[in-house]
């Protein structure tokens, strides 16, 4: 009895028969379900030009896969806005915290220097009303 092996692929651990090949993939042409469904088609005299036939209609499908495989992992691999949702947020709430620490040290430095110029002030017009209440 004739076996049908398959080369094998990453996907595969180990070589396949027809009829895993044909019920994993799901090939539904009507001379796959005829090889995969009769034991006995295998002891004919044409069953090499069915094999090979079978052969190419699983190499296709496998190929098919492959680059179904291939299309899905560059699409997977395209950055989204999720990721960047992360970093966005934490570059905000650094930005923020940064803006509130330089905003409280400005209004710190503001406050002395306001504070100093008033307490210039008030002693100017404190020697200026002792100045005038001696005068009187």
């Amino acid at each position: 009895m004739l076996s049908l092996r398959v080369l094998r692929t990453s996907t595969f651990a180990s070589p396949m028969t027809l009829r895993s090949v044909v019920a994993t993939r799901g090939l539904s042409s009507s001379s796959v379900g005829r090889l995969a469904s009769s034991p006995t088609i295998f002891n004919q005299h044409n069953n090499r030009d069915e094999i090979d036939k079978l052969n190419e209609l699983i190499k296709v499908k496998l190929a098919q896969l492959e680059e179904d495989e291939k299309r899905r992992i560059i699409e997977e691999s395209k950055p989204k806005l999720s990721d960047f949702q992360r970093p966005i947020l934490l570059t905000l709430v650094i930005a923020s915290t940064a803006y509130l620490a330089f905003h409280w040290a400005w209004w710190y430095l503001e406050y002395d220097e306001r504070e100093k110029e008033l307490k210039g002030m008030s002693l100017c017009l404190s020697t200026q009303t002792t100045t005038k209440t001696n005068q009187y």
